[in-house]
């Protein structure tokens, strides 16, 4: 879980880059630059639920945990609940 200000510990992104790496496929290379490298965002994200009449607003909402090419800065978003990271309620 996060910390107060929303930081990733080092632990937690070293879970996220062995939840990556435990597939039988190897991690992906970059569409953009073509490098295999790849560093874990310091927080996770929230994408909120489409809802007309609200820019922001409340709803359900999907955090993903940023996964970088450093070379380029091409960005995959990871499900932080399916990563282990969060917990699937929320809390």
């Amino acid at each position: 879980m996060p910390d107060i200000n929303g930081l990733l510990s080092a632990d937690e992104k070293n879970k996220i880059i062995a939840w990556l790496t435990s597939f039988s496929r190897p991690i992906p290379i970059c569409p953009i630059c073509g490098d295999g490298n790849w560093s874990v965002g310091d927080h996770i994200l929230t994408g909120q639920i489409y809802r007309p009449g609200f820019i922001i607003g409340p709803g359900t909402s999907y955090p993903s945990i940023m996964v970088i090419s450093p070379k380029c800065g091409y960005t995959m978003h990871i499900n932080a609940v399916l990563a282990g990271i969060l917990p699937a309620s929320g809390g």
